[in-house]
């Protein structure tokens, strides 16, 4: 892709741990500024480095298929969901075309869809939200120079608590799709099958070095870490202070905030903040559980500002709990193998930034 092309863009990546708020944050963006904010990609950290030997280079036809078809799938099922490219919404010769306009590459292709999705949203600026971009934010900044990145920080037990007790809402038109139903019972399950509190917060941590080794290499005026806790306490000053960073000249509408993919509340078009949410996890974790995350996180807990509540546990129990966090690591490795372009370096990447 040209520089000049790239030069010109100015994308917002929304990402941080997952049940950290990015999706509050990417779909208020999408539905109240001018930024078309794309779902879910995970390109950065999948098709990007399977490609990683094609990045500079003329795409054959096999390569190209293998770009247009990661894309178009996504127009049919969210990511992970075994979405079929022919039944994309989106027309393969355009975007075809789109990409080849951009320069042909992988990044060409990504950029094309964002902005046919920037299109159809009635955009005029575009972003994209992953949550595990959080690891692909030099990636990502250095192939855009003009983007930034929103970085969303919440409290480690409340991340555990919302990530153990996930239900997916739906909002699947299931009747139209009766084969997405077994899709969705297994996605429940890799998902139940990589819970631990353990593994949870030593993702959190990994993320949270990964975010603030950002901030230093780009400065703040590219990386913005945004806590969740600051937009359920003052949602207007946040979202606004947001906006203002990014160059929005819009304001949002707290009231007209849509309640979406939470943990606890239903769907509601026009739900608005939910003040609580912040300290929900104190009556949903058990004191053991509380003591684990905690212990886990060490002093990064403190050093991010939120205060430990030391419940009283048993060495003994904590221990047992440490330890039965193995067995659930090889499982969640073996779940999520595939949603990695180097499965290796996805684990030596997150592994060396949890243990700092």
């Amino acid at each position: 892709m040209e520089q000049s092309t790239l030069q010109n863009e100015r994308p917002v990546f929304v990402c941080g741990t997952s049940r950290s708020g990015t999706n509050l944050v990417s779909s208020t963006l999408r539905e109240q500024t001018e930024y078309a904010v794309c779902g879910e990609t995970h390109y950065f950290d999948d098709l990007r480095v399977r490609m990683a030997d094609h990045l500079g280079a003329e795409l054959g036809e096999e390569q190209k298929k293998v770009c247009e078809d990661y894309f178009l799938a996504l127009t049919h099922r969210p990511y992970g969901h075994q979405g079929d490219p022919e039944q994309a919404s989106m027309c393969r010769v355009e975007f075809r075309e789109a990409a080849e306009s951009l320069g042909g590459c992988p990044d060409a292709y990504f950029m094309a869809y964002c902005l046919i999705q920037m299109r159809e949203h009635g955009g005029t600026l575009w972003g994209e939200k992953t949550p595990r971009h959080a690891f692909r934010i030099d990636d990502m900044l250095d192939l855009f120079p003009g983007g930034k990145v929103i970085y969303m920080l919440r409290d480690p037990r409340g991340v555990v608590a919302s990530y153990r007790d996930w239900r997916n809402q739906g909002g699947f038109d299931l009747e139209s799709d009766p084969d997405h139903v077994p899709v969705l019972e297994d996605e429940h399950r890799r998902t139940r099958s990589s819970y631990h509190p353990v593994i949870i917060t030593l993702l959190w941590k990994a993320a949270l070095r990964a975010a603030r080794s950002a901030v230093e290499n780009f400065g703040p005026d590219r990386v913005r870490i945004v806590r969740y806790e600051e937009i359920c306490n003052a949602p207007d000053e946040t979202f606004n202070g947001i906006c203002e960073w990014i160059g929005s000249g819009e304001r949002v509408d707290v009231s007209k905030l849509t309640v979406q993919n939470s943990s606890y509340e239903s769907y509601e078009r026009k739900g608005g903040v939910k003040t609580g949410a912040a300290t929900r996890w104190k009556t949903k974790l058990t004191p053991r559980e509380i003591a684990l995350i905690e212990y886990t996180s060490g002093s990064m807990l403190t050093a991010a500002g939120y205060e430990p509540m030391r419940p009283a546990v048993s060495r003994l129990r904590l221990v047992a709990d440490l330890a039965s966090a193995g067995p659930v690591l090889v499982r969640a490795t073996l779940a999520n193998a595939s949603r990695s372009g180097n499965l290796p370096r996805y684990i030596l990447r997150r592994a060396r930034l949890a243990f700092g």
